[in-house]
């Protein structure tokens, strides 16, 4: 995606620290209450993978938004997973104050529009050499 600044945010520990071995410049420590979070570093990022939803994605979603420069600069919030729940209640007035693109997943895409992007995405793989740690269950593959 071309990124100079890659945040990764989470819980303090092993996990977090391995986001800065693997390709992450900085990290947000999520301790505490959510809404004490420092997001500051997050502020002026382009785009959001999330993995985690639910309350922890509305305290980033109002940390980044509310600390922008710039509150027209898009930014791309791919919801991906939710770990931390299907929903949260993050406010619209604070949506509406930002350029927010949000989507990930059947439903934003068709799966013929999968299938004219997968070559290209195996390609990008393949040669960038994709690493990630892979879960089933509780055992770590």
């Amino acid at each position: 995606m071309g990124a100079t600044k890659i945040v990764a945010i989470g819980k303090p520990g092993p996990k977090l620290e391995k986001k800065l071995q693997i390709g992450a410049t900085l990290t947000t420590t999520l301790t505490g209450k959510l809404e004490e979070v420092d997001f500051d570093a997050t502020a002026n990022v382009d785009a959001v993978l999330d993995y985690i939803w639910g309350e922890t994605a509305k305290a980033a979603l109002s940390g980044i938004i509310l600390k922008r420069k710039n509150k027209s600069q898009h930014l791309i919030w791919a919801e991906i997973g939710a770990l931390a729940g299907d929903a949260n209640s993050a406010s619209a007035s604070l949506l509406r104050q930002a350029n927010v693109v949000c989507g990930c997943g059947p439903g934003s895409w068709t799966f013929p529009d999968l299938g004219n992007q997968l070559s290209t995405m195996l390609k990008a793989i393949a040669e960038k050499g994709l690493k990630a740690d892979l879960w089933f269950g509780s055992w770590l593959m």
